[in-house]
């Protein structure tokens, strides 16, 4: 049902001239609200940079946390009890908490600078 749901709803969009009438709606909304000055490039790179090394910066404690609990847990079900290992596993959202509380004081200078960079602020 779910493959024959896709293409009944593209053909709909299709049979009712779907992409025109996106496109009207595109072009209507550029005069409804006209283009501005655009910042220079170097700004949205900057920006852009910062706001990309920022979010990366704020996921750093999740990937952490699990490629070193994945493999712990991995190698404790493997070598002693499966529950055992299965309880190191539940227990990743404690150490990406723990990681957080623990890298989140340090980064924030440093993560603050970012955003005000990216936010151009």
């Amino acid at each position: 049902a779910g493959a024959l749901g896709h293409a009944l709803s593209w053909a709909v969009f299709f049979s009712l001239a779907g992409p025109a009438l996106w496109a009207r709606g595109l072009t209507h909304s550029l005069t409804v609200v006209p283009a501005g000055a655009w910042p220079p490039v170097a700004a949205w790179a900057a920006g852009g940079a910062s706001l990309f090394a920022s979010l990366l910066a704020l996921g750093l404690p999740c990937w952490v946390s699990a490629l070193a609990v994945g493999p712990i847990a991995g190698w404790v079900g493997r070598v002693g009890a499966a529950e055992v290992g299965a309880a190191v596993w539940t227990a990743r959202p404690l150490v990406t908490l723990a990681l957080w509380a623990a890298l989140l004081p340090v980064m924030a200078d440093w993560l603050g600078a970012f955003w005000r960079e990216a936010l151009g602020g």
